[in-house]
């Protein structure tokens, strides 16, 4: 997944393994507010702000089975209990700059 500005600027984020991204125009603390009598909130409640939340993860988990009445998540979509790892590069580029799609040149460490 790369982000970049009007001038091609920008970041690219590779993992080892393929990982799960997502950018919102808010901080992730917007989305939820302590204490069990706020309401939480969902996206379309949130007005964008002049900054960039971009979330790298290893994989993302279900919520919910079939149904909204507590049907599991299926196997395929749950992450179990256990030891996981995963790593990502953030590689910057510009118009200026190779190609950073060009990705056999990186190794991971």
């Amino acid at each position: 997944m790369a982000l970049y500005n009007d001038e091609g600027t920008g970041l690219i984020s590779v993992g080892d393994p393929v990982i799960s991204s997502s950018v919102q125009q808010f901080h992730q603390k917007d989305l939820d507010h302590p204490g069990k009598d706020t309401p939480q909130k969902h996206l379309n409640d949130i007005k964008p702000k002049e900054v960039i939340t971009w979330n790298i993860d290893y994989r993302q988990m279900g919520v919910g089975g079939d149904n909204s009445w507590g049907a599991r998540t299926h196997n395929k979509y749950t992450l179990f209990p256990g030891n996981y790892s995963y790593s990502f590069l953030l590689i910057p580029f510009s118009n200026s700059t190779e190609s950073p799609l060009n990705l056999s040149k990186y190794k991971y460490d």
